[in-house]
């Protein structure tokens, strides 16, 4: 196999809002490079496209507010059926063959919310301060997919650490 992806992003920044934008875009493929050993067509030939957007807006002089929303969508791998829906979408002896709904169509929506607040506040804290050189973060995401995987919530937090 050989899998590649092309990029591009832009980002911008206004300064009368204190507001960054950032637009991602991606193009995935994934062939078969060579002869394919039953000489049929290239089996993967899988291509999806991903594009995200991002807001970026600090609330107060610690906290800021992040914004996403991705849009991702795939075309099948050349050998991928639903089997379950097409029972007899296969030769009687394929050489490739598969039902995981990852190598199958996609398309999936994610926005989220994330909140990051810089620690600095903690500096004058006994046995705290040392957070003081972080980042907390929390963020919540809500997968929305038209696979059999099913949407999905997503809640993060961390600390980030310079270094």
């Amino acid at each position: 196999r050989l899998r590649s992806a092309l990029a591009a992003r832009i980002a911008y920044y206004v300064p009368e809002a204190q507001l960054a934008l950032r637009l991602h875009y991606r193009y995935y493929f994934d062939v078969f490079p060579g002869t394919v050993p039953d000489g049929g067509p290239d089996p993967w030939r899988i291509h999806s496209q991903m594009l995200e957007a991002r807001v970026y807006r600090p609330v107060t002089r610690d906290l800021t507010v992040r914004l996403l929303f991705r849009q991702y969508w795939q075309l099948p791998a050349n050998f991928w059926c639903d089997a379950l829906a097409m029972p007899a979408c296969y030769p009687p002896s394929p050489v490739y063959y598969t039902t995981d709904p990852k190598l199958g169509p996609v398309h999936t929506s994610y926005p989220e919310l994330e909140l990051v607040w810089q620690a600095e506040a903690l500096r004058p804290v006994p046995v705290l301060g040392w957070l003081a050189a972080g980042t907390f973060t929390i963020s919540y995401g809500r997968y929305f997919q038209d696979t059999s995987f099913g949407n999905a919530h997503v809640l993060q937090s961390g600390y980030t650490l310079p270094y």
